[in-house]
């Protein structure tokens, strides 16, 4: 026994329950649930979860990166479970349970085609129970020749047992104590097909819908959702009809001859708020991306809960969608038409992925009317202006510069170097931050030699969107930059051809949501309260090149700015012409060439 004991994977985070067996391949799942157990006695079996990890055709996961994603799933599905357990349910509207109920079938149906009954649901009950709930009276044959009746109805026994048991007459099976549980299962353990015979025909009675209803609980939970007792009866009702409508149609094509099974064909597909995000984050996000992306779907879940009892993003149409922009742009949201363009821009591309896979029908933010006077505000609000800009002069410049140079007590900031890098070259801050001391580099070019920094991928900064640590916006990100004459000393100060040392290791992400040079950041902010942002850096190089005669396409070698016209795929960065456009930008700002020491 000892020899199988399962071992954590190190490498995976802390509590995910990723283990592997000695002698054994692929991963498995581990969780103890002892402790919940106790809170909730006799409602959680197993109470020590012990499976190998496979997918579903049954063949091994020997991918630790896809293991994971099922022990994040498996984990989902029980925090699902023990917040249903402890009460904490979802009151779902209609046209919630509509889509709730529509997805599970379309769930249900397409793993059954491919040989998985999900959760071991018995169909002949559903179809049963389906024309039940619809008032019709058909009825199938079981097994053994027996007619189950499409009619759920007490018998005498059941009466006489409730009778003597009002307390669990009416209380949802979820919330039943171990002793009433047991209770209730020996009873109907009780019942004999003689109990239940009437005229050669079975009555289906509370056990088989209690049953049902509990498996279709679990796939709701393996889902994400967490409806009520009431949302889970008409649950059970609006899947078992879906699930018998299915049927009759695969009937008649089996009896037309089709070897192929048909499509379950469903109106809706509903889903959860996590797999939303989640499906965008599947096909690559960078990390402050996904984080604007969080904020923006949160809003809208918080809108549509207050306004339209909506819990779930697959309830939203096209006019909620409508209304919900209305209320960002009308200045109640707190954001400005900018932001709220891009919160918009950022929930169209969320929809959209969840679209292409397979998770909802339709993007309700697709095809909305335009905005006219949304749009106006939006330009008038953007639009650079003589008084309104972020172009630094080179008076502001060489204020910033005198601040943090010296601060009240005399000492230079810490950063200094990185300010002063970033000042004269018009990088993006995490394109200068993260930089290595083998990055500072020399060029020669024409007999001359060009002191350069490289923007280049690592392993601990690189493009998000490829899962990288994220650092670099796009491809054209990765460049070569002539730094000017009054930035010599911070390139004899900082190369090391050999070293692979960050050259600023202070400014190192701490976290995930960290990014390279948030430290400078937030230091400027708070020594200067009218600085207008790091990357109003960026912005005075480009207007001070492009108002000085520089052509645009040297200005996009200089800052990685993706060309607009097909002829910049075959134009190639040109060095000389970069390096006496950023000295002339150099000579603009005005600033002391760098020195090591404070002066």
């Amino acid at each position: 026994m000892g020899r199988d004991l399962p071992t954590r994977v190190a490498s995976a985070p802390r509590g995910l329950g990723l283990y592997r067996r000695v002698g054994r391949d692929g991963f498995f799942f581990v969780k103890n649930l002892a402790a919940q157990a106790k809170l909730y006695p006799g409602r959680i079996k197993p109470k020590y979860i012990d499976e190998w990890i496979k997918r579903a055709d049954g063949t091994l996961v020997t991918s630790q990166k896809e293991a994971e994603s099922y022990c994040h799933r498996r984990n989902g599905q029980i925090q699902e479970m023990l917040l249903t357990l402890a009460g904490n349910t979802v009151d779902y509207s209609g046209t919630d349970l509509e889509g709730i109920a529509q997805q599970l079938a379309n769930q249900w149906i397409s793993a059954a085609q491919r040989g998985l009954n999900l959760q071991d649901m018995n169909s002949t009950v559903l179809q049963a129970f389906a024309n039940t709930a619809s008032g019709g009276k058909g009825h199938h044959e079981t097994e053994d020749g027996k007619v189950l009746f499409a009619e759920i109805q007490r018998t005498e026994k059941e009466k006489a047992f409730f009778k003597e048991h009002p307390q669990l007459e009416h209380k949802p099976y979820v919330q039943l104590t171990k002793e009433e549980r047991e209770l209730l299962e020996k009873f109907l353990k009780s019942f004999t097909l003689d109990d239940l015979d009437v005229d050669g025909r079975i009555y289906v009675i509370d056990k088989a819908k209690l049953e049902e209803g509990r498996k279709i609980e679990q796939l709701c939970w393996d889902n994400g959702f967490r409806p009520t007792e009431n949302g889970l009866d008409r649950i059970l009702e609006r899947f078992s009809d879906l699930v018998k409508d299915h049927l009759e149609i695969a009937d008649v094509a089996r009896v037309q001859g089709r070897l192929k099974a048909p499509k379950p064909a469903l109106e809706e597909k509903s889903t959860t708020w996590q797999r939303l995000l989640g499906a965008k984050q599947e096909e690559g996000v960078a990390v402050g991306t996904l984080a604007g992306m969080t904020k923006a779907a949160e809003r809208l879940e918080s809108w549509t809960k207050a306004n339209y009892s909506l819990h779930l993003p697959g309830a939203i149409d096209d006019e909620v969608a409508k209304q919900y922009r209305s209320w960002l742009f009308s200045g109640d949201s707190g954001l400005s038409s900018s932001s709220v363009s891009k919160e918009v821009r950022y929930l169209n591309s969320i929809f959209n992925a969840s679209v292409r896979q397979g998770l909802l029908e339709e993007n309700p933010f697709r095809n909305l009317p335009k905005d006219r006077r949304a749009a106006m505000q939006q330009q008038v609000d953007s639009r650079k202006t003589v008084d309104s800009n972020k172009v630094i002069s080179p008076e502001e410049a060489r204020s910033i510069y005198e601040r943090m140079n010296s601060d009240k007590r005399g000492n230079r900031d810490s950063g200094f170097d990185l300010f002063y890098l970033q000042a004269v070259t018009g990088t993006r801050i995490q394109e200068v931050a993260g930089l290595r001391r083998c990055d500072f580099t020399e060029r020669k070019f024409d007999g001359k030699t060009y002191k350069c920094i490289e923007i280049v991928r690592w392993s601990k900064r690189g493009i998000a969107v490829l899962g990288e640590r994220g650092g670099l916006k796009t491809p054209q990100s990765e460049r070569i930059v002539p730094l000017p004459n009054c930035a010599e000393e911070i390139w004899n100060k900082h190369a090391g051809p050999k070293s692979k040392e960050p050259a600023f290791p202070k400014e190192e992400p701490k976290t995930e949501r960290a990014h390279w040079g948030d430290n400078l950041a937030r230091r400027m902010r708070d020594k200067i309260p009218d600085f207008p942002g790091t990357h109003s850096w960026r912005e005075t190089l480009i207007n001070n090149l492009l108002n000085s005669a520089v052509p645009a396409r040297i200005v996009e070698m200089v800052t990685g700015k993706t060309g607009n016209t097909p002829l910049s795929q075959y134009t190639s960065d040109d060095l000389p012409s970069m390096a006496r456009a950023i000295e002339l930008h150099a000579e603009h700002l005005a600033l002391p060439a760098y020195k090591g020491e404070q002066q």
